[in-house]
């Protein structure tokens, strides 16, 4: 487990609203600067007539590089495209009121990038393959 002291910035266009375990809410305002990912969308098929496409990732765009002491807030779509970044995170385990609305999220993650050898050998105990 680690615990850091760095700076958050927030390279998503939305308000990103953290509330720890003990119920202290942290704010991150949007910097206005957003980083993203090109999508590109292939038709693979159809089912029953309605087509079937295939989402196609391309570069990361407007993401600043590591800065040693800067975590970076991003969408889930940037963060899945660069899984050997440590520096970015995106909230996790939201917090909906009684209507369903958004109010925040409990913490951050980050993607892992595992080999799918390491993940065989992790869960070859668990499950008949």
């Amino acid at each position: 487990m680690f615990e850091l002291e760095n700076r958050i910035v927030n390279l998503t266009p939305h308000p990103v609203t953290i509330i720890k375990a003990d119920g202290t809410v942290v704010n991150f305002p949007p910097t206005g600067n957003v980083a993203r990912v090109f999508v590109d969308f292939v038709k693979r098929g159809s089912i029953n007539g309605i087509d079937v496409v295939e989402t196609v990732l391309g570069g990361v765009y407007d993401l600043p590089p590591p800065k040693r002491g800067t975590t970076y807030v991003v969408s889930r779509m940037v963060l899945n495209a660069c899984p050997r970044r440590w520096d970015l995170v995106t909230p996790h385990n939201l917090v909906r009121d009684y209507k369903g609305v958004v109010l925040g999220a409990k913490c951050f993650v980050r993607e892992l990038c595992f080999s799918p050898g390491y993940l065989t050998m992790s869960f070859s105990k668990y499950m008949t393959i």
